[in-house]
């Protein structure tokens, strides 16, 4: 069990915690200074942290699926909509990015990040304690 713990840890939960801490720092950034260049960060993380989640499910302990699938859903649509915009007009780095919510299903899922910075802290504790 400790094995699958660790490998848990490695393969998916920090990780997982390096790139959501990454898109938060991101949209510190952006919510300073609303520019493409910091839209395109955010994209960046939340990219990785679809791919990852999407490519290690049978990690994903079976509590935070629920989490998951939010995450998954809230970037995959937050994506699909920054595409969408970012490709309909030509833009540079600086150019004024503002995204606005096309439904109200689409707000960023806060507790299931916090559950899983939770499980991060939690399973990090348990392996440094082994």
């Amino acid at each position: 069990m400790k094995n699958t713990s660790r490998e848990r840890f490695e393969k998916l939960v920090a990780p997982l915690y390096f790139y959501m801490m990454l898109s938060r720092r991101a949209y510190d950034k952006y919510l300073q200074n609303k520019i493409l260049l910091h839209a395109l960060n955010i994209f960046s993380a939340n990219e990785k942290i679809v791919t990852l989640i999407e490519s290690q499910p049978a990690l994903i302990p079976e509590e935070l699926i629920p989490d998951a699938i939010e995450l998954v859903n809230h970037y995959g649509i937050w994506m699909n909509q920054f595409r969408e915009f970012h490709q309909s007009q030509p833009f540079t780095l600086k150019d004024t990015y503002i995204f606005h919510h096309i439904d109200h299903l689409s707000a960023f899922p806060k507790d299931a990040e916090r559950r899983f910075f939770e499980y991060y802290h939690q399973l990090k504790k348990e392996l440094t304690n082994d």
